[in-house]
């Protein structure tokens, strides 16, 4: 599989792990306290012509960010991961550039049968709710993303998109790969994207991310 753009949420990397993967460049964000799990990571291809963005720090949510460009102008793609506990909407506001289309590839522990998770939780609902207030998008493949260790839990999607101001036509699909109990999500957006040295390229932009 062709995969241009990886958003990886959750990479439990530390400092003094490498990270590396050949004609790829790699852009991480460990997470800041050294604590065991979060960090976010975006593996782009060589050909893909982009650079890092600088997002500005949030605290209920761990970022990275690129911004590419599109035949239809610039496109910013943000991986994101939300540990367990609240959220705060403000932090969703601040990594949503209100000028740029921006994409959102996440696990943000939000549950909501409005993106196909099985249940809602708190988070959910709180991102719904917030989702109406400042007309983003909420997104979820069809198919569960988390596979629980425990028999007392039950599959269901936390692996979600999150988009404003997008008019690209949008596919997502849960792919059974990886060895972890997440399931990346393939992500095809109808939209061409310029090659770094040849132009562009009439190939659709897919990009997928796993914890």
């Amino acid at each position: 599989m062709d995969v241009s753009i990886a958003l990886i949420s959750e990479t439990h990397l530390q400092g003094s792990q490498k990270l590396n993967l050949a004609n790829h460049r790699v852009y991480r964000t460990d997470r800041a306290t050294g604590a065991k799990g979060g960090g976010t990571a975006m593996i782009v291809s060589t050909k893909v012509k982009h650079h890092e963005i600088a997002l500005p720090p949030v605290g209920s949510v761990e970022a990275t960010g690129i911004q590419i460009q599109t035949t239809a102008g610039p496109l910013r793609l943000i991986a994101a991961y939300s540990p367990p506990g609240k959220l705060c909407p403000k932090d969703l506001d601040a990594l949503l550039d209100p000028s740029i289309p921006t994409l959102i590839g996440d696990d943000l522990n939000a549950k909501h049968q409005c993106w196909n998770s099985r249940t809602a939780n708190s988070k959910g609902h709180t991102l719904l709710a917030h989702s109406k207030k400042e007309d983003f998008v909420v997104a979820g493949p069809t198919q569960p993303t988390h596979y629980p260790g425990s028999a007392l839990h039950k599959p269901d999607i936390l692996d979600i998109v999150v988009m404003k101001n997008l008019s690209q036509s949008m596919e997502l699909e849960t792919l059974t790969a990886l060895t972890s109990d997440h399931n990346p999500v393939l992500i095809t957006v109808g939209d061409v994207l310029e090659n770094q040295q040849q132009g562009p390229r009439h190939n659709y932009k897919k990009a997928d991310w796993s914890l």
